[in-house]
């Protein structure tokens, strides 16, 4: 099953699927090394061309990692330090921080920092909280917290 497809701003192009990454490279498709065991369901691209990916957590490993590959450089899972669960959209924004959708845990925005990908959950408006994602802030007044 293919989850998603995304291609890079250089042409590179990728494969997110139920088994694992793919890249397109020199007329044929390649898994990405040991990203077997993981489905991807988003990708995207930072600032400086940095492609990232995420979706399922690898096995044996607590919380969930995105899977980064800086310009000319190899990949590597880079942890999320808030998030527990699959990570089912992924934005990377203007000012290199990262808005992520998540299975269960709503909507998070965050940014890397030398351990990972720290971020918080933002409040939504009208959430159904039956369906496990962010609940509706608490007051639509300026100045208030949610």
């Amino acid at each position: 099953t293919i989850w998603s497809l995304f291609r890079t701003k250089a042409g590179a192009m990728f494969l997110g699927t139920h088994q694992g990454l793919t890249e397109y490279q020199g007329g044929r498709w390649t898994l990405v090394p040991e990203t077997s065991r993981r489905t991807f369901y988003a990708m995207t691209e930072d600032p400086k061309g940095g492609f990232w990916a995420g979706g399922t957590k690898p096995p044996r490993i607590e919380n969930n990692a995105l899977l980064h590959r800086p310009v000319g450089g190899s990949f590597q899972s880079v942890p999320l330090l808030s998030i527990k669960n699959t990570v089912g959209c992924l934005v990377s924004a203007s000012d290199g921080s990262f808005w992520l959708g998540t299975q269960a845990e709503g909507l998070h925005h965050g940014h890397r920092t030398a351990k990972g990908v720290e971020s918080a959950r933002v409040a939504l408006p009208r959430e159904s909280p039956r369906e496990g994602s962010n609940y509706p802030a608490r007051s639509s007044r300026p100045g208030e917290a949610a």
